[in-house]
């Protein structure tokens, strides 16, 4: 089995509230849990800004439920606007993320206690509606 990568074209980390899931949940390019396996710092060219130091953040997804199926997930965030510093090597995380931006901006992952959230999205997913949501771009 070879193993496959996925890099999302722009990514923005959606800001979730239990009350508003299902809109989060159908605004989402790509919805995944997974472990932080590695993280690497580059210089990157950016147009119109020039040359910027770019996180990229890489991830083994437990479970996708929205977005391509992958064995790895790529994540790229500008240290300046990198709420996810924060985040652990060998931690599970889970994601809600729109697609509109090529780096990531003001992203809070779900990081403690996402079991309920994780149950919440299985139903969800369980609903036709849900199963056959147009992509986002």
């Amino acid at each position: 089995m070879a193993l496959t990568a996925y890099e999302p074209a722009g990514t923005t980390c959606l800001r979730t509230a239990p009350r508003d899931l299902k809109h989060q949940v159908k605004s989402a390019a790509l919805i995944f849990s997974g472990r932080l396996v590695s993280l690497r710092t580059t210089t990157e060219e950016i147009p119109s800004f020039g040359p910027h130091k770019v996180i990229t953040y890489a991830f083994l997804p437990d479970k996708i439920w929205r977005g391509a199926s992958r064995d790895t997930i790529y994540l790229k965030a500008l240290p300046q606007y990198d709420d996810m510093s924060m985040m652990a090597l060998g931690k599970n995380y889970l994601f809600l993320l729109g697609g509109y931006l090529p780096y990531m901006t003001q992203c809070d992952p779900i990081s403690k206690d996402f079991g309920s959230f994780s149950q919440e999205l299985d139903r969800l997913f369980k609903k036709k509606r849900f199963q056959n949501l147009p992509s986002v771009k």
